[in-house]
């Protein structure tokens, strides 16, 4: 029985076959979805779960994380109204709980601003209570306090409604690091009050960083611990 021959030029087709397979796993690595490990679940000791048990009692699901990289433009630019065509980074950290569950601050301040939502959109409504080093934005409530309220932790703030339509009915709480609402035109066009934009992936990402920080810190800031 004669012995299959093993000579250079099969061991060169073998060797290029392998490093054109491991060439492509690379490349499908890098086109995959971040695990959702990437987004951060604590923070100086403090984690997310006993935020969210703050906001809305037990009995929560976590929605979309700060910056989260599933969250629709973070990897494709998409249309947004006022914006045109941009990449999106979320600026907020969202408690998904039924409609009409009660919410309450994370963290003491004053009430700078309720919005007024939009005709027929009620829970497109934003209460934004400044303290802590940052202006807190609490989304898609029905607000139940008054402008220049002072507010401790655990106080109640409003009340869960329909987000616009979005489904599932959620808070969306986030922390702006300069006094928000604002006039500034710069600030206006690179965020607003849940989401940051940008022409490119890393513009996006910058606009979040430059004008918002992970509630999740300044809710363990908040808290009394170091970060």
């Amino acid at each position: 029985m004669t012995k299959p021959s093993f000579d250079a030029f099969t061991f060169g087709r073998l060797l290029k076959a392998s490093l054109l397979a491991g060439l492509l796993s690379l490349m499908l690595l890098s086109f995959a979805p971040i695990p959702a490990a990437a987004v951060e679940s604590e923070a100086c000791g403090t984690s997310v779960m006993q935020m969210g048990m703050r906001a809305v009692g037990a009995g929560f699901r976590l929605g979309a994380q700060y910056m989260d990289p599933h969250y629709r433009g973070y990897r494709k630019p998409v249309r947004q109204e006022g914006y045109g065509t941009v990449y999106i980074q979320h600026t907020g950290r969202d408690f998904i709980k039924s409609i009409g569950t009660p919410v309450r601050a994370v963290a003491p301040g004053r009430v700078a601003y309720n919005t007024r939502g939009t005709p027929g959109q009620p829970a497109s409504k934003f209460t934004f209570i400044r303290g802590s080093g940052v202006t807190w934005a609490y989304g898609h409530i029905l607000p139940a306090v008054r402008v220049g309220q002072s507010i401790r932790p655990g106080q109640l703030i409003g009340y869960i409604a329909n987000p616009r339509g979005m489904f599932p009915p959620h808070v969306h709480i986030g922390a702006i690091t300069l006094p928000y609402p604002t006039r500034n035109r710069a600030v206006n066009a690179a965020m607003n009050a849940g989401r940051a934009f940008g022409r490119t992936p890393g513009q996006a990402a910058a606009n979040a960083r430059r004008y918002t920080m992970d509630p999740l810190r300044a809710f363990a800031r908040a808290e009394g611990r170091r970060c």
